[in-house]
């Protein structure tokens, strides 16, 4: 289907939509890492991100969702998300990636990407979705906040090679 076909809004990923949700994964991975804490959100949650073939993959598992987000008939946005399976079949969803570009923030492209991740949750049977933010990124928190979201653990990380050891 071609782009001038795409409704706004967020919609599950085709492989036709995998060059250009390649290349906006590229550009919040970037900016992830410039970010405070982005070099460790990315070594610990986000490492399955980064590698050839990714998104093929997300497309083609089942405990994994890829969404584009479209304004003005552009693929602006990108969300990734997967299951936590544990104990007797229950599941938390976790959202690894939500990203806008730039010039198409504060167009309701992240709230139609946070709600399709949240359907396709729901639709999975989890009861409930987390949702890891850097420090000090007020918008994502925000945009999460307004869909009832609050933090439930905060991870304060010292770095120990430094220290002098004692004897």
């Amino acid at each position: 289907m071609a782009q001038a076909e795409q409704p706004e809004g967020a919609r599950p990923a085709s492989s036709e939509d995998l060059p250009r949700l390649d290349a906006l994964l590229s550009e919040a991975l970037r900016a992830i890492a410039s970010a405070r804490g982005g070099p460790e959100l990315l070594e610990d949650e986000h490492s399955a991100l980064s590698g050839a073939g990714t998104l093929g993959r997300l497309l083609e598992g089942q405990d994994s969702f890829l969404a584009g987000g479209w304004y003005e008939d552009a693929l602006v946005g990108i969300a990734v998300a997967h299951l936590a399976r544990f104990g007797k079949g229950a599941c938390r969803g976790v959202l690894d990636l939500v990203y806008v570009e730039p010039e198409a923030r504060e167009m309701g492209v992240g709230e139609s990407l946070l709600r399709a991740v949240i359907e396709w949750c729901t639709e999975h049977g989890c009861e409930a979705l987390d949702a890891p933010t850097l420090p000090g990124d007020r918008k994502t928190k925000s945009l999460l906040e307004r869909h009832a979201f609050r933090a439930r653990k905060i991870v304060m990380t010292g770095s120990l090679s430094p220290l002098p050891c004692s004897a």
